[in-house]
């Protein structure tokens, strides 16, 4: 416990995972939401598997808001509506990113992307815009050790990268056997204090 709040961390189950097939998966999930706004998911990444140190369920929700705000901001286009997904390796690290052909984020909106509740000048063109996804994805990121970041360009569009540990890093010791060593006990439903 810190400072009276509960430490998330000991609630992560952090595991090797495969990032390529769950962001497949919720990719497929938001198909509907794809054709009903005329998006192409462009895939430009060639491995079939890319084990990372991650959380499953919360690096779902990292990813869910990645892609929901990817589709929110680019279906109002008339021109190219894409989004695009592609992984680069680095030593220990593989490097997830995204990137759409949405409106873009004016200049002078960028430094505050990441506080809760700020919508900007986007905010204020997209009804449905709360300022809380992006908020949500830094927090999940730091918790979860994903460094991630952000590139846009006022009518040209958004890039988001997050960065991950990869299997590679841990020596090539087998996944099953990393992931009995990375598992966390189940806490009891109360919490002592």
């Amino acid at each position: 416990m810190k400072g009276g709040n509960i430490d998330i961390r000991l609630w992560l189950g952090l595991r090797f995972e495969d990032l390529v097939s769950l962001l497949r998966e919720l990719i497929n999930r938001q198909k509907d939401n794809f054709i009903l706004h005329g998006i192409f998911p462009k895939w430009d990444i060639a491995e079939q598997c890319v084990y990372v140190l991650t959380d499953r369920k919360w690096n779902s929700l990292l990813l869910e808001q990645l892609l929901s705000n990817a589709i929110k901001y680019t279906s109002g286009r008339q021109d190219t509506k894409e989004v695009s997904f592609r992984m680069e390796r680095e030593r220990e690290r593989v490097r997830l990113i995204v990137t759409d052909t949405g409106i873009g984020i004016p200049e002078y909106d960028l430094s505050r992307v990441w506080e809760p509740f700020f919508t900007g000048e986007n905010g204020r063109k997209v009804r449905s815009a709360t300022g809380l996804g992006l908020y949500i994805v830094r927090s999940i990121a730091e918790h979860l050790n994903h460094p991630v970041a952000l590139a846009s360009t006022a009518g040209r569009g958004t890039t988001v990268t997050v960065d991950y540990q990869t299997l590679a890093s841990a020596g090539g010791t087998r996944t099953q056997d990393l992931n009995s060593l990375l598992a966390v006990r189940h806490l009891p439903n109360e919490i002592v204090r």
